[in-house]
């Protein structure tokens, strides 16, 4: 699992510091990367490349990069973890 800290506003305030900030604060203790601004149009990269609207949006990819949810707003713990299990082939 990694997470994506995502800035679709506010770009110049939300660096480095804010995103450390903001995982500390949410204990987050996974790898979060923070996606790049393109200056040449609007929003950050990955978040505009998957059509995402806002946060949390939660992603599932397979390791042959296959997505299989993308859910704006929170997802359930359960079928998160249903469907990871069913990806890496737990019964």
């Amino acid at each position: 699992m990694i997470g994506l800290y995502t800035v679709f506003e506010h770009h110049e305030a939300q660096g480095t510091r804010a995103a450390l900030a903001a995982l500390h604060e949410c204990r987050i203790t996974f790898p979060v990367g923070i996606d790049a601004q393109d200056p040449g149009s609007e929003g950050p990269q990955t978040m505009r490349a998957y059509g995402m609207q806002g946060t949390p949006t939660t992603l599932l990819i397979d390791r042959r990069g296959y997505l299989h949810i993308h859910k704006f707003d929170h997802l359930d713990d359960m079928r998160l973890g249903a469907a990871i299990a069913t990806l890496i082939g737990i019964r």
